[in-house]
């Protein structure tokens, strides 16, 4: 399992090349009140993440998924639950 985690300033691209996994992601204020968009996905799936979109990676199967972000500042890293 990846987070639940989000970021204040990082654009994340990620694509599942091999196996399954669940996505969690809900907008930045909907996380709270319970608003998560749960998202099968396997390879060739690809979902975009902005800022504050609260989100997690559950894997079904073993997988391999690519990240392209704009950063990867270490300290961008916030749990989703504070």
């Amino acid at each position: 399992m990846l987070g639940p985690e989000y970021h204040k300033l990082k654009d994340e691209h990620l694509q599942v090349v091999e196996g399954f996994v669940l996505l969690m992601s809900s907008e930045p204020d909907a996380w709270e009140q319970g608003n998560i968009t749960f998202t099968f996905a396997g390879p060739g799936d690809i979902c975009t993440l902005h800022p504050g979109n609260r989100h997690g990676i559950v894997a079904i199967t073993n997988a391999l998924i690519l990240e392209q972000a704009n950063n990867t500042l270490k300290n961008d890293i916030l749990p989703a639950f504070e």
